[in-house]
């Protein structure tokens, strides 16, 4: 193998060092579909490279990060790693899919660089389904509690993850409830590894595996000639009516990335392009 193949699993292999900790020959078995004895025989051709750090004991059979461990901003930018968890055929799992992410495209998202310290043990608990004990800026103040990350969404240009936190206390060190929530992980004030806790997952989270339907109307503050320009936009010339079909714990996103749309004209205003049908 050479070439693009070889870069990709390369690339693939530094980034489940950065962000998980550690890789498995196993892993990268299962991402190119090879042997065993060709994954060990990368393994081995990158260590002698000084590319991968050496294992850590025979026994585990597992390849750690050294001290000097520095791979380049494609790896270590946490965007660009929850894109390609979103879209992994399965998440957690993989950060790569077999079909690449489109070229040519342009994500217009504004966000922050942040700090990718906290993050990393979210990503890695995400691949691994396990437990994360979160120190966490919620708008009402800091929170702390334990955090089973389950499925990754992305809404208006941010990342969510949902997940079941348990054990959970406010600024005021009063109890939370133990539920179903949904967390922003560039929020996230530290974040560290849950030892004791059982990883639960989302098989009881009914809001999850709810789909319900929502309906929407062109908002009537749009003219004549606006009013065509969606219709055909949204493929809703018949009705006038957007459909939409999502599970009940996303339909808020729903809500909120429709009903924040606005319809922006040559003098500067703006009105909305959708508003709730009741």
């Amino acid at each position: 193998m050479e070439g693009l193949t070889v870069r990709v699993a390369r690339r693939f292999a530094e980034t489940m060092l950065y962000w998980k900790g550690h890789l498995q020959a196993k892993e990268i078995r299962r991402f190119l579909g090879v042997s065993e004895r060709t994954a060990r025989t990368m393994i081995s051709l990158w260590r002698d490279q000084g590319i991968l750090p050496p294992y850590r004991n025979y026994s585990q059979r597992r390849l750690v990060p050294s001290e000097d461990f520095d791979p380049g901003p494609q790896v270590t930018d946490p965007t660009i790693t929850y894109s390609l968890l979103l879209v992994a055929e399965a998440v957690p799992g993989n950060p790569f899919s077999s079909l690449g992410l489109p070229g040519g495209g342009h994500d217009l998202s504004m966000t922050a660089r942040i700090p990718s310290g906290p993050r990393r043990e979210i990503v890695a608990a995400c691949l691994e389904r396990a437990p994360l004990s979160l120190i966490y800026a919620a708008k009402s103040g800091i929170e702390e509690f334990v955090f089973s990350p389950s499925a990754l969404v992305r809404s208006r240009g941010r990342f969510h993850l949902r997940g079941f936190r348990a054990d959970g206390r406010d600024a005021l060190r009063r109890p939370l409830e133990d539920r179903y929530v949904d967390i922003v992980p560039a929020r996230a004030i530290e974040a560290s590894r849950e030892t004791t806790a059982i990883f639960v997952g989302l098989d009881g989270d009914e809001d999850w595996h709810t789909i319900e339907q929502s309906r929407f109307r062109l908002s009537p503050e749009l003219s004549d000639e606006e009013r065509l320009c969606y219709e055909h936009e949204y493929g809703v010339a018949d009705t006038g009516f957007l459909f939409v079909e999502q599970r009940r714990a996303l339909m808020n996103y729903v809500r909120q990335e429709l009903l924040e749309r606005q319809c922006w004209r040559r003098d500067g205003t703006s009105v909305p392009i959708w508003c709730d049908w009741v």
